[in-house]
């Protein structure tokens, strides 16, 4: 109850007090004198600048680069959490169920079981699974590798959307085959199989896994033959899920979503226990090489020259890897001088494009598997090449031993740069990155793999040429294979 004027004479007051302040804050110290705002306040400038500056660096490490927090509920489910401060938050179940289980009779599984994640289960109908998850604004994708199954979905950080997720992914993990369902997935997966043969580059990287792990999971398929949609059926797809969809055979995780969160979310998942001896950490294989060739004329000569690359059991060698394949880079003749970043600086460029103008694009390729992987190069060029493109490729691999200080240097830059994007780029990769780290039970963030990065020396890649030199070598050719010699 107080008049205008006074009103108005206590705003102006208090205003001029705070510019007063304002005044005071960019001296030497603080002295604010007293008034009927504000009481007296003697500080040296440093400590206040020094504390905001620990609250705001404590903040910014929490928001970027969180601790990873690992559980496992008695079922033999893994947990990682990564509470990373963000609009958005993800669940990703990753059940270790892709190619590299199947066998001979139930080759294709992997790929029927990915096209059934959206349709009709015991729990949900389709439609219902899809209506439900865009009422809270997310998304769902299923991704099929050689080693995992992963049911990823995203959408706004709140309980809503956690709670609609939960009960997706426990629905999806009950399938239902029908028959007439299951006719229109044979369908779906044998158009894909069609395009995939088409593709030169999945032929290369699928033969050269067949000789690289020779009668092992690793060297089966991870595009479906043609063939193979019609020899899978229900029983197949049953025994599957009875066996992989199990607790020990899985990993929760959750992005922006803190581990009690994540524990509750997994116990509401029901999923059975299963037997550990599915587990990944039980994976044991052993790398050949060889070489196939998939002649084809009037076409362009495509190449795949590689050597058992690291584990992911291996954090160093991994790492390794990775800013070795910097080092190689990527590039083609259409993005050479368009596209910087891209690699136009690394070895492929130029020692393979820029003296061959016949080669149209090469890029390092580095795949990583919890026991074995793959490093090496893929050349596309024109037909007629053969044999001196066989011969570059051999020149990349033996100089590989002599790399400068500053070749390591802009390489781990640019692994840092691109292993940035890949993950923000897509919350799955991140996912990917953080459930295949959890599984083997290492607490491992991105901040963690930029460390390991920053660590590597021109010492540890000589270290990890060495050993990928002393295998024999899977090769891979399609095309206009007249030339290539025998390796």
């Amino acid at each position: 109850n107080v008049s205008k004027i006074e009103w108005y004479q206590r705003r102006v007051r208090g205003s001029s007090a705070m510019q007063h302040a304002r005044r005071l804050f960019s001296s030497k110290s603080i002295r604010i004198p007293p008034s009927r705002f504000f009481s007296t306040v003697t500080e040296p400038r440093e400590a206040w600048s020094n504390w905001a500056q620990l609250r705001y660096d404590q903040a910014k490490a929490h928001s970027v680069n969180p601790p990873v927090q690992l559980g496992k509920l008695g079922n033999g489910l893994r947990l990682v959490s990564y509470p990373v401060l963000a609009p958005t938050a993800s669940l990703s179940l990753i059940v270790h169920a892709g190619t590299r289980r199947e066998d001979s009779q139930n080759i294709g599984t992997t790929q029927f079981l990915k096209h059934f994640s959206f349709k009709d289960n015991l729990l949900k109908y389709g439609l219902q699974l899809v209506r439900d998850l865009e009422t809270v604004g997310g998304e769902m994708t299923t991704i099929a590798s050689r080693e995992a199954l992963t049911f990823h979905v995203e959408g706004t950080n709140r309980q809503s959307f956690i709670d609609v997720a939960t009960s997706n992914l426990r629905s999806i993990l009950v399938p239902e085959f029908r028959e007439w369902v299951f006719k229109s997935v044979q369908k779906s997966v044998k158009q894909e199989a069609l395009r995939n043969e088409s593709d030169p580059i999945v032929a290369l990287l699928d033969g050269v896994h067949s000789e690289a792990f020779r009668n092992q999971g690793l060297g089966n398929p991870l595009a479906i033959p043609t063939y193979a949609s019609h020899h899978v059926d229900v029983s197949d797809l049953v025994a599957y899920c009875n066996d992989y969809y199990v607790g020990s055979n899985a990993t929760l995780v959750g992005r922006g979503i803190d581990l009690e969160t994540l524990v509750s979310v997994g116990h509401d998942l029901y999923m059975t226990k299963g037997n550990e001896d599915t587990h990944p950490e039980s994976f044991t294989t052993n790398y050949v090489g060889g070489e196939f060739r998939i002649p084809s004329s009037k076409t362009d000569t495509h190449l795949l020259f590689a050597y058992e690359g690291a584990s992911l059991k291996d954090l160093k060698a991994q790492a390794s890897s990775y800013v070795l394949q910097n080092v190689l880079g990527f590039a083609s003749q259409w993005t050479l001088e368009s596209f910087p970043g891209t690699g136009a600086s690394g070895r492929l460029s130029r020692q393979l494009l820029g003296s061959n103008p016949w080669i149209l694009r090469a890029s390092a390729i580095n795949q990583v598997y919890y026991d074995s992987g793959l490093f090496g190069v893929y050349v596309q060029a024109e037909a007629g090449h053969g044999a001196e493109l066989a011969s570059a490729v051999t020149s990349v691999f033996s100089r590989l031993k002599d790399i400068s200080d500053a070749e390591v240097s802009r390489a781990k830059a640019l692994a840092k740069g691109n292993f940035y994007r890949l993950i923000e780029n897509s919350s799955d990769n991140l996912a990917e990155f953080l459930g295949r780290w959890g599984t083997l039970n290492k607490a491992v963030s991105p901040g963690d793999y930029l460390k390991e990065i920053d660590n590597i020396s021109r010492n540890d890649l000589s270290k990890f040429v060495d050993q990928i030199l002393g295998k024999k070598a899977s090769v891979g050719v399609a095309g206009d294979v007249s030339g290539v010699p025998k390796f």
